[in-house]
């Protein structure tokens, strides 16, 4: 059984990739790796596997799915259950296991308008964004909804409302136009969709006084 942080045999490459790629190589003993470590559930993982010998080869994965795409490209799928994989590559009368850790997409951050923190012109804003910083695949989340209050100039009482979808929906709007210097507005609890269509909760929060 071969890990990722080991010397592999000298008949295989296996490559996992997205933007950046590493690989795991030979013929001289060598480990070659760049910035992705991991398979991540969720996502369509690609993995190219060559080997170094002209007959056919068979691969089979110990958890999720494995997707053959041609020319040695495949897809994975690792389950939500698990914390590593193993691909078997059988060539002939060998079999070799290459072990992957997993890990779940990094929850992201919320965004308001086109800046992080503190907007400069918050009623410019159009809505919340879901984003995942310095991520190694091109994905994701979508805002399903969030809570949001606003008290001080332009309200007797805080007042509180769930806005559904990423943009401002009619009575947050009308909220924002009551808003006046000093105003303070509060979001939290903000709902959003993965890749793979599960809604997660997330606690980062953002507040705003306006000036």
């Amino acid at each position: 059984m071969f890990r990722f942080n080991i010397f592999l045999f000298p008949l295989f490459v296996l490559y996992l990739n997205s933007s950046a790629q590493q690989a795991i190589s030979n013929p001289a003993p060598n480990v070659s790796t760049d910035n992705i470590r991991y398979l991540f559930t969720g996502i369509d993982n690609r993995v190219t596997i060559t080997t170094g010998c002209d007959g056919k080869y068979e691969v089979s994965i110990s958890k999720g799915r494995i997707i053959n795409k041609g020319n040695g490209h495949f897809i994975v799928n690792p389950p939500y259950d698990t914390s590593e994989v193993t691909i078997k590559v059988k060539a002939g009368q060998k079999e070799f296991d290459f072990v992957f850790n997993v890990r779940n997409i990094p929850d992201p951050e919320i965004i308001v308008g086109n800046y992080d923190g503190y907007p400069i012109y918050f009623k410019q804003t159009s809505g919340v964004r879901a984003f995942v910083k310095n991520f190694y695949y091109k994905t994701q989340f979508s805002v399903v909804s969030f809570d949001i209050e606003f008290s001080g100039p332009g309200f007797d009482d805080p007042y509180k409302h769930t806005n559904e979808g990423a943009q401002w929906d009619e009575v947050t709007k009308r909220a924002i136009n009551k808003m006046g210097i000093g105003s303070k507005v509060y979001i939290n609890k903000v709902r959003v969709m993965g890749p793979d269509g599960r809604i997660r909760l997330i606690y980062d929060d953002f507040t705003c006084i306006l000036k």
